[in-house]
């Protein structure tokens, strides 16, 4: 028997258990002199709890990956980066997480990079004879263009270039990375795989067994270890992501729609609008894993016509259905504004090439009644 992905997701990393192991110990005691128990500090391997999410996550991949669990998603990004060779260059795409790009300019020890666009063109250009990673997104953040991962997978061969994947917004219930040569597949678990808006983590999967080995002795160095309590809770919260994924794409779909109809809205960004220039490719990328239609992914981005901070505000004073706030992949629904939010570490010039505009808002779909999310939006409508 091969369990589908909705039943991995709720027995893998339980241990035969009815709820995952729940062990908040840091060390074991010595039986003897000089031969050490096999925790001997949990810094240095993880207890049972961080073990067993490392396992359901593994498992949702491929039976040959290794999942390396970390205190955050950018303590993943930083990892990650850690682990190039000295001399060694990185190409990054331009549309990535805000903190992402500051990571790379301000923060990796003057680690040479190029952020472009990752056309096939555009990659050409930027490759080095000491190109070592390319680090990707897709949908990317905020504005939710599509990479088209053959495009990717064959430069990567091509090149020799470890392509590393921010699979965050997607995550693995709608999109495969190693089905597309990737090296490396990351999250933030804080989104959509917890899920409900009460833990911080990340996670590193990989079928690079020495690179899975690199980044435990780097998670030990830097001190980025998950507690126990945040790993059994984000195990359990994992065993209804494929529920909550069909609701959140379904609800994000519906409101898409809607918004592409406001005519208070400029512009609309949704893969899953025909009318979206990636509509083609993220048609064939994400295929969602338990075999049903395609589904899009539950963030829609869209520019507000008109005074975008009376239409912030409202939802600041509202506090129903809708919430102004950081974040996304929560069970409610989260509108959040780039420029102040996600993306404020960039230059204003930065985010003008990019095209991050200060009336664009994020709007991350929970799974409320897909009615009562459209008429919330509505009322904030009202008053710009």
């Amino acid at each position: 028997m091969n369990p589908s992905f909705s039943t991995r997701a709720v027995e893998s990393g339980i241990g035969g258990l009815v709820t995952p192991p729940y062990d908040t110990g840091k060390a074991q005691p010595w039986n003897e002199f000089g031969v050490p128990p096999e925790v001997t500090y949990s810094r240095s391997l993880p207890d049972n709890s961080v073990a067993a999410l490392e396992s359901k996550v593994a498992s949702l991949h491929d039976d040959k990956a290794k999942a390396v669990v970390f205190a955050s998603g950018q303590a993943c990004t930083y990892a990650l980066l850690s682990t190039a060779r000295e001399g060694s260059h990185v190409i990054c795409g331009e549309q990535v997480y805000g903190s992402t790009t500051v990571l790379l300019e301000q923060y990796t020890r003057g680690l040479p990079h190029s952020f472009v666009e990752p056309t096939r063109d555009n990659l050409e250009a930027a490759v080095k004879v000491n190109t070592e990673y390319l680090l990707l997104e897709t949908p990317t953040n905020p504005l939710l263009s599509i990479v088209d991962l053959e495009e990717v997978q064959s430069f990567s061969k091509e090149h020799s270039v470890k392509w590393i994947l921010d699979n965050t917004f997607a995550t693995m219930f709608l999109l495969d990375g190693f089905k597309y040569g990737a090296h490396v597949v990351y999250y933030s678990m804080s989104k959509y795989l917890a899920g409900h808006h009460d833990a911080i983590g990340g996670v590193i999967v990989t079928k690079d067994y020495d690179l899975a080995d690199k980044l435990r002795t780097a998670r030990k160095m830097h001190g980025s270890i998950m507690s126990p309590d945040v790993a059994y809770r984000i195990n359990v919260q994992m065993q209804t992501l494929p529920l909550r994924m069909r609701k959140q794409c379904d609800n994000a779909m519906a409101v898409a729609e809607y918004l592409s109809t406001n005519p208070q809205v400029l512009h609309v960004y949704y893969p899953g609008l025909k009318s979206h220039p990636g509509h083609e490719i993220a048609a064939r990328q994400m295929k969602a894993a338990d075999g049903c239609e395609n589904r899009y992914g539950g963030v829609v981005s869209f520019e507000v016509d008109g005074d975008f901070k009376a239409f912030g505000n409202f939802f600041a004073e509202n506090k129903k259905v809708v919430y102004l706030m950081e974040s996304l992949g929560s069970n409610v629904t989260i509108l959040a504004n780039p420029v102040t939010m996600s993306h404020k570490g960039l230059t204003e010039e930065q985010r003008q090439k990019l095209g991050i505009k200060p009336n664009l808002f994020r709007l991350s779909v929970g799974i409320s009644d897909v009615n009562d999310i459209i008429n919330t939006l509505e009322e904030g409508f009202k008053h710009i």
